[in-house]
């Protein structure tokens, strides 16, 4: 029974580290595009038509 719990969380451990790689690079995008749309009022006008 111990294995089979070491086991899932051995799978389950990389995954869970990569979601949070892609978050993380997300959440800088997302700042990114944010600042950029202060100077250019096309990239605004944009991310208000996805909603973000």
């Amino acid at each position: 029974m111990g294995f089979v719990l070491w086991d899932r969380r051995t799978t389950i451990a990389p995954v869970v580290r990569k979601n949070r790689e892609l978050e993380e690079r997300g959440e800088k995008m997302e700042k990114v595009l944010k600042e950029l749309a202060l100077k250019d009022p096309g990239v605004a006008e944009t991310i208000k038509r996805v909603g973000l």
